[in-house]
């Protein structure tokens, strides 16, 4: 009885110890670097860290708030050709485009809630941007949000990112809130990831649009 109940103990502690994971620590540039480093380089103001895991691993990664990046020819058109599918409406091809993405978080089944207070969607946010010349703006959210009845629903035309393409194109790690993106005719973007303020948009809006 004692040798079946020693092979149980020892399995069980083999079955344990094949299960626990490795945990992996990288910076903004994919480099894999120590706990004690990652949380020092943690600063919300220029990063976000965030987590995902797979079968062997769970992985920690810091990623940059803000991107400047630049679309190719074939991603551009596949992008307005979304647009002007989810919004049944064609894109001006000459004008600077302006998303508010809203993320899958919060979400009911996840046990988060909106922050009532988060300003990004004020009452005067659309009239404003609407007085900046030369932008088309879309408001999209991820279909996983539930939550899109405290994001002013009626006041603005959320438009479901089917098939997570917007998602998939710029922002592949679920961050809190959402985040905004603004495209030249050219193809060349600069994005911001999270929390972030009306005021944020607006300037980032007028500063991209005044830049060669």
């Amino acid at each position: 009885m004692k040798n079946i109940l020693f092979i149980s103990v020892f399995f069980i502690s083999i079955i344990g110890y094949s299960q626990k994971k490795l945990v992996k620590y990288y910076n903004e540039k994919g480099v894999e670097v120590s706990k004690s480093k990652f949380k020092k380089s943690i600063n919300y103001k220029v990063n976000l860290d965030t987590y995902f895991e797979n079968d062997t691993t769970k992985n920690y990664i810091l990623i940059p708030r803000s991107v400047v990046g630049k679309l190719n020819p074939k991603e551009f058109i596949a992008l307005k050709n979304h647009l002007n599918k989810i919004s049944r409406f064609e894109l001006d091809t000459t004008k600077f485009i302006v998303i508010n993405y809203l993320s899958s978080i919060p979400n009911k089944s996840k046990n988060t809630k909106p922050n009532p207070y988060w300003n990004a969607f004020g009452k005067e946010y659309l009239r404003k941007i609407d007085r900046i010349d030369n932008i088309q703006q879309y408001s999209i959210y991820n279909p996983e949000n539930n939550h899109l009845k405290y994001f002013h629903k009626k006041r603005f035309n959320w438009l479901a990112d089917e098939h997570d393409f917007i998602k998939n194109m710029f922002f592949p790690y679920d961050v809190m809130y959402g985040n905004f993106l603004i495209i030249r005719p050219s193809g060349v973007f600069v994005y911001y990831l999270g929390e972030h303020s009306e005021y944020q948009i607006l300037e980032t809006t007028k500063k991209f649009l005044n830049k060669d």
